[in-house]
């Protein structure tokens, strides 16, 4: 009988848990309160169900409720709606929709105490199977905190267990031990922070072995703490290091003194300013840095003679006065005598003034050669000698040499023209025998002077000789005749007026024309094409209509054209009137800096011509410029050519920066290029 009656009690169990276990998961009750338009109890129960039984028709619901209680002012209503059917179903002793209601509530507001208060009330009346489990997880973080020391932590996590499951003994439990580890922990942190003070100050006033006591107590009180080991390490360092300062200390004196003996002062100031960081207080480093300081200073002022010699050299060396550069050189070298920049100046001006010296034998020598040949009336080899000595240098003498020899060779040619030429009654044969004899004139000396000239020694002409003497003959029969003219005015009485009429008629041109023509010659022959360029142009500016000048020059501006290194700045570049424009740029290299050329093309609006500067730097430095004129609006475009293997600073300087300043009125740069190597071009 008793067995039945305790049969019957547990099935009336089972149907009690059954129920109460079906109403939190039935999903006919969870669409009931959703239809309803409770939407957090249905909210509620329908977690329940997919907790165990993943549904994504229900997922999807939970997902649009959730979405719905995101808005606050509904939130808060249906809130206040969960507390009411909360209250309502407590008081009608069901409980389990009291549960679900309140659950609901804190689903809107977790922090809500109402809520919670009930389900407390209600706890004892209902088996919520979520409650364990819920309470387990808890407990569990609330350990975890309290194992790794997280006192805070975990007394709040077991407190919220409480919550879940009230008047638990062993969350009761927990939270005294934590009350009194965290009061145990209290005293343990104001004895290490006494420690650490103590062992502080005893290290700060060199107490090392005290010290270290202090450190070890604290560290021992709490293990984990960093600091204390970071100070015992110190200690442990400094004990041996007090070991070896001594030794370091006497081997750093012996080093600097060592140092001092060789006159490597840099070297001997590092090891007296070791020798001070090992022992602060002594004398001797001090001693021996302000020896040291003194002779630097006047090693400085020594080097300040050198820097100021040198800035001599490279200006004597730019203006091309060697004899005074070689001067300053010796001067140098005997302040420093194996200074390698006073070395090398040395060799450079050395050889420049040997190669003048051959160059100054090799001209006298062709100069003689041509008296001689003159003297001797063999002028066309004199004017061969003569040629070969204005390529060398130019010199007046030799271009009126070269103009006297030319006029003689001219007259006699003349006369032989004369001579032949049988005057005509007739004025239109008058009028055509100048004509006819000038032709026949230039014809024979073309012919007379290309048989004569060789190319013997000058390999590094560009143009055949035979072109540069058949253009100086053609020009020079135009050009210069007044010692013809004299010959026949005073010596020849017997020659007829139609005679002198042809004559006169031949001896026209300006005498300027030979003179830049010989120089624009010699200077294409020696490469240097901006100095030709410039002798041309003044050539041209005389006689417009000069083939041979116009050939030259068209040559040069080809050679220009086609051999450009790289650009030196992107164009088109503005600067305007009384403003300057940097524009920084790639060094040369050393192969490109070897027979280059700055081409610089300008343009300007102004009416006034405006006058150009152009600098250029070296490590912010400025190291040299020139001045470009007549920049004017006609022509429109201005072209400017710098042989920059001449300008010192570009050659011994890595120039990375150049600067445009206009002058009287703005400008602009369309063209700026640097043109490499020149080639070989045959004329």
């Amino acid at each position: 009988m008793k067995l039945k009656f305790s049969f019957v009690i547990l099935l009336l169990f089972c149907c009690f848990v059954g129920k109460a276990q079906s109403l939190l998961n039935d999903i006919n009750k969870a669409d009931e309160l959703y239809k309803s338009d409770n939407i957090a109890q249905a909210l509620f129960v329908y977690r329940n169900i997919v907790a165990d039984n993943p549904d994504a028709k229900i997922t999807k619901r939970i997902e649009d409720i959730e979405s719905k209680l995101s808005n606050s002012d509904i939130a808060n209503e249906h809130f206040q709606s969960c507390i009411i059917a909360g209250n309502t179903s407590l008081k009608n002793n069901e409980y389990e929709l009291a549960f679900i209601a309140f659950k609901a509530a804190l689903i809107i507001k977790p922090d809500a105490n109402f809520p919670k208060m009930k389900l407390k009330d209600i706890a004892p009346h209902i088996n919520d199977p979520s409650v364990e489990k819920e309470y387990q997880r808890i407990v569990e973080i609330a350990d975890d905190y309290f194992n790794t020391g997280k006192l805070d932590l975990a007394k709040q996590s077991y407190n919220d267990a409480l919550v879940v499951k009230p008047n638990d003994q062993y969350c009761l439990n927990k939270i005294v031990e934590v009350e009194v580890k965290t009061d145990e922990l209290a005293q343990n942190r104001k004895q290490y922070d006494d420690y650490i003070f103590n062992a502080d100050r005893l290290f700060q006033n060199g107490e090392f072995e005290t010290a270290k006591v202090q450190y070890q107590n604290a560290l021992n009180l709490f293990p984990k703490e960093s600091y204390p080991k970071t100070k015992l390490n110190e200690i442990h360092s400094i004990s041996s290091d007090m070991k070896k300062n001594e030794e370091t200390y006497l081997s750093e004196i012996s080093k600097g003194d060592k140092a001092m003996e060789a006159k490597d002062y840099e070297s001997a100031k590092l090891h007296f300013m070791q020798a001070l960081t090992v022992k602060p207080d002594e004398q001797y480093p001090n001693t021996m840095l302000q020896t040291i300081a003194d002779i630097m200073a006047q090693l400085n002022a020594k080097g300040n003679e050198i820097d100021a010699l040198m800035e001599k050299i490279y200006l004597t060396i730019s203006a091309e006065q060697y004899n005074i550069a070689q001067s300053h050189i010796q001067n140098g070298l005997r302040l420093a005598p194996s200074d390698k920049e006073f070395i090398r100046q040395r060799n450079f001006v050395d050889s420049i003034i040997s190669e003048r010296k051959i160059n100054d034998a090799n001209f006298e020598h062709y100069v003689s050669v041509g008296d001689e040949h003159f003297s001797a009336k063999r002028y066309a080899e004199a004017i061969r000698y003569y040629n070969r000595a204005i390529n060398i240098k130019f010199s007046n003498v030799v271009a009126e040499k070269i103009h006297v020899t030319d006029s003689i060779i001219n007259i006699a040619e003349m006369e032989k023209a004369l001579a032949t030429n049988t005057p005509q009654p007739s004025a239109t044969s008058e009028k055509a025998t100048p004509n006819k004899s000038r032709k026949s004139k230039r014809s024979a000396s073309s012919n007379d002077s290309s048989k004569q000239i060789d190319n013997s020694g000058d390999s590094n002409n560009t143009i055949s000789n035979d072109n540069i003497n058949k253009g100086s003959n053609i020009n020079n029969s135009d050009n210069n005749y007044d010692r013809g003219n004299d010959y026949l005015v005073n010596g020849n009485t017997g020659i007829s007026s139609n005679q002198s009429s042809t004559a006169n008629t031949v001896v026209t041109a300006p005498p300027d024309f030979d003179k830049s023509f010989r120089e624009g010659v010699s200077f294409f022959n020696l490469g240097y094409y901006d100095k030709s360029l410039a002798a041309f142009d003044k050539a041209l500016s005389v006689k417009p209509n000069d083939e041979e000048s116009q050939k030259y020059r068209d040559t040069i501006i080809y050679i220009f054209n086609n051999n450009i290194l790289r650009e030196l700045a992107s164009v088109p570049i503005s600067v305007g009137a009384n403003c300057s424009k940097k524009i920084p740029i790639k060094p040369l290299t050393s192969a490109e800096r070897k027979n280059c050329y700055l081409s610089l093309i300008l343009r300007t609006n102004e009416e006034k011509s405006p006058k150009v500067y152009f600098n250029y730097y070296n490590l912010n430095r400025k190291v040299g410029g020139f001045t470009i004129k007549d920049v004017s609006s006609n022509p429109s475009f201005k072209a400017v050519y710098f042989r920059l293997s001449d300008i010192l600073a570009w050659t011994t300087n890595d120039i990375d920066m150049v600067e445009f300043f206009s002058e009287f009125g703005s400008i602009e740069i369309v063209g700026a290029v640097i043109v490499g190597k020149t080639k070989t071009i045959k004329y």
